[in-house]
């Protein structure tokens, strides 16, 4: 695959966001539209997106939390519907920030060592904040997989 550029999420992209999500993790409590504009509205650059020649080829959908919002997520109180404003991470004023992974996926089969590439830019991403925000402190790293393949992303990196 030659020429694989990186974009933060525009509005455009939250439908399809929204649908990829649904075909693997099917739930009562789905996150809506109005959720994901709140993930990026102070940190667009944590909703990742793929491309090549203007067509989507893979997406990394990271949410920028606050400490606090991290460890309710991992201790299993929030879960990611409820994670509205007042969860996400803003580098003005917090210095620390908790990462939790809501959906990655090849949308081109062909995209190779995309988990490699992914977690080399969301550490791009963060060392960037950290320019801007000395004391910036990442607290966790999270992900729940659903699937075989999700784990086996994890499992095998």
């Amino acid at each position: 695959m030659s020429n694989i550029t990186l974009r933060p999420i525009k509005s455009k992209d939250m439908k399809l966001i929204i649908a990829l999500d649904k075909k693997v993790y099917p739930t009562n409590s789905p996150v809506t539209e109005k959720v994901l504009r709140q993930w990026y509205t102070r940190n667009p650059e944590f909703g990742m997106i793929y491309e090549t020649d203007g067509k989507i080829v893979g997406v990394c959908i990271a949410i920028p939390l606050t400490a606090k919002a991290w460890n309710e997520v991992v201790d299993g109180k929030l879960t990611e519907s409820k994670l509205t404003d007042n969860c996400i991470f803003d580098n003005s004023k917090d210095d620390k920030i908790g990462l939790h992974v809501y959906h990655v996926e090849k949308v081109d089969a062909s995209l190779n060592n995309f988990h490699l590439r992914f977690l080399k830019d969301l550490s791009s991403i963060i060392q960037k904040l950290k320019e801007i925000n000395k004391h910036l402190k990442l607290v966790g790293f999270s992900a729940l997989c659903t699937t075989k393949q999700g784990i086996n992303l994890f499992a095998n990196t």
